[in-house]
């Protein structure tokens, strides 16, 4: 949703603008700069997003998400391995409140603003042939805050939302090209599929690897603790179906409920 990512980062872009009017330190103003440069003027990154949601029986969520002809909510068990993803990937809980939302970018680059200061005034040695300058090194900093504030970019969504109760899995595309390809990670293709007339790119959890990286271990399965099948005439007849799916994959030990409102979807 192009609106919920450009909330966040207008929000982002204002911190930052802020912050360099206040800041004292030439380097660090000069660094924040860099920064604020590049979100006007290269491209966003392309971030995929997967939307959970705390309200595991809301009426709300079942009218917005639950209008086929068999509604189902599967509850997840939160766990660091949860998708089998890379780092690349975050699980964030939505902010809605402008305040935190506020807070958080300032203390983002409040920490940077102090880190840069400390490695201005004792940089750690660093073999290299040249030494580089110190616009140079501005830029690289410029370049992690940049790549750092986007991880809590798309985390804020606007506070009309905040019934929904969001929680998201989020994976952002940087544009990491450097001059070898041997360290910066290659973000796989995406697929397609069509939706409304529009044609949406997405990724699963079984293509979400790097190509040139090697991938550290299996994909675990999905740990799924239990599904609710939502308010219809049939649920009885789904809960059957849905325990047969489960146990051909072995999720046996995985609870049905059915869904306590009495209203009808359709």
């Amino acid at each position: 949703d192009r609106v919920e990512i450009e909330h966040g980062r207008k929000i982002a872009c204002h911190r930052l603008e802020e912050a360099i009017n206040r800041e004292e330190q030439t380097d660090v103003r000069a660094m924040f700069q860099f920064a604020l440069e590049k979100f006007r003027e290269q491209s966003d990154p392309i971030v995929y997003v997967a939307c959970f949601s705390m309200a595991g029986d809301d009426l709300a969520q079942w009218r917005g998400y639950g209008q086929g002809d068999a509604p189902i909510a599967i509850e997840i068990e939160h766990g660091p391995l949860m998708f089998g993803y890379t780092s690349e990937g975050i699980l964030c809980q939505v902010q809605y409140d402008t305040q935190n939302q506020t807070w958080i970018f300032d203390q983002i680059l409040r920490s940077y603003s102090q880190a840069y200061v400390k490695d201005i005034a004792k940089p750690r040695f660093i073999p290299r042939l040249e030494p580089i300058s110190r616009e140079e090194e501005g830029r690289i900093c410029a370049d992690m805050l940049y790549n750092t504030m986007w991880r809590y970019i798309v985390s804020c969504k606007d506070a009309a939302f905040k019934s929904e109760m969001e929680v998201r899995f989020a994976y952002t595309a940087h544009d990491f090209k450097r001059p070898g390809k041997d360290w910066y990670p290659e973000h796989p293709d995406p697929m397609f599929r069509e939706t409304g007339g529009r044609v949406i790119p997405y990724l699963t959890s079984r293509n979400l690897n790097f190509r040139n990286l090697p991938p550290i271990g299996t994909i675990p399965k999905l740990p799924i603790r239990s599904v609710r099948i939502g308010p219809t005439e049939d649920q009885a007849l789904i809960s059957r179906g849905v325990r047969r799916l489960l146990d051909a994959h072995g999720h046996q030990a995985v609870q049905i409920d059915l869904s306590g409102s009495p209203v009808r979807l359709r």
